[in-house]
């Protein structure tokens, strides 16, 4: 194999969307979709998008492109060989690098997270915008590996203002849906089918999340907000307590575990609790004493119009294989770049150039 400096300078300007169980892994740059092979340590360009407006195709490019969020934001694998792209605006099927279904969002740009459940054939997503006029925030389901989709679940007017998530439990058999923001609207609902939901906890920030790890005993709750100090907490299915763990220095974006490994990432979102310009990258095994791995400081452009500084944590297909990790950043002072974890350090082309 590779070694891991060689392999970090290689996926430079990359971000890692999907990781397969042998390793191979998923990456855009900008407006193109590559495949990273790990055997060969070899970056094949399956495709290019178009953005529909001419303008946008001419300003995908550095900092314009995230100013007008005009990448490329999930990209998933599914068990026919397709892809599934999120970018433009639209949910794209591309099947052998031609697009095969192309279905605009009318809700908002692009969810904050994507749901897809291989052994099931089940993908999913809700509405992460304020709520239309109406008042109404929808969760959309595809079950023919994104052929169509259809509104499978409507939360009430002003019950929540978007959805952060929907994470599947495999310990309890069910689909965990987060909301947010105000201490109303947040909540960790849970559902059997994705056609009606159960509030579990609601009503305060400390149940304001965007990820959540599922374990045999409870959920670990990294929580997401400006209002109140973050934390990484766990929540007892037994006593139904949540129980705070170890302290955040600012808002949790990313939680996963991948093989033995929880991750936690988190974004510098400023208000008078998140001062730290920087994201961080938490990492444990069990899920009771959490290592820093790596911060990164924000880069100079400001963070109300060019994004949160955040690591992210890809998508990982189930029985992953390898021992090495990979997550990427935005707007750091590293740029768009891929991470490396080997089980032991952080590996990245910040430090390899130093």
């Amino acid at each position: 194999m590779v070694e891991i400096p060689t392999l970090v300078k290689l996926l430079r300007n990359y971000s890692v969307h999907y990781v397969t169980g042998n390793g191979d892994a998923i990456l855009s740059r900008r407006n193109n979709v590559c495949l990273y092979h790990h055997e060969s340590a070899e970056i094949e360009e399956l495709f290019s998008l178009r953005h529909r407006r001419i303008a946008h195709r001419l300003l995908n490019r550095g900092a314009l492109e995230r100013l007008l969020r005009l990448e490329v934001s999930h990209i998933l694998e599914l068990q026919d060989g397709s892809l599934i792209v999120f970018f433009d605006g639209r949910i794209l099927k591309v099947e052998d690098g031609k697009i095969t279904v192309d279905y605009s969002i009318d809700t908002c740009r692009t969810p904050l997270n994507v749901f897809y459940d291989r052994s099931r054939g089940v993908l999913a997503w809700g509405d992460y915008v304020r709520p239309r006029e109406d008042g109404h925030v929808h969760i959309y389901r595809s079950d023919d590996l994104g052929k169509s989709w259809h509104n499978c679940f409507t939360f009430d007017v002003g019950q929540v203002r978007h959805i952060h998530n929907i994470v599947f439990d495999k310990f309890r058999d069910h689909y965990w849906i987060l909301t947010g923001d105000s201490d109303a609207e947040s909540g960790i609902w849970a559902s059997e089918d994705l056609s009606n939901v159960d509030s579990v906890l609601h009503g305060k920030q400390a149940y304001r999340a965007v990820s959540v790890i599922p374990t045999e005993e409870g959920l670990i709750i990294p929580t997401d907000s400006e209002l109140q100090p973050n934390f990484i907490q766990f929540y007892s299915h037994e006593s139904k307590e949540v129980q705070q763990v170890h302290p955040l220095t600012g808002s949790a974006l990313y939680a996963g575990q991948v093989n033995d490994w929880m991750f936690v990432t988190t974004a510098y979102e400023l208000s008078p609790v998140n001062r730290d310009k920087q994201a961080d990258l938490w990492c444990s095994k069990g899920g009771s004493r959490w290592q820093l791995l790596a911060s990164f400081k924000k880069d100079r452009l400001p963070v109300k119009y060019f994004r949160y500084p955040v690591i992210k944590i890809p998508c990982y297909e189930q029985h992953y294989s390898q021992d090495v990790y990979y997550l990427s950043t935005r707007s750091v002072d590293a740029g768009q770049n891929v991470l490396i974890y080997n089980g032991q350090e952080i590996t990245d082309v910040w430090n390899e150039q130093s």
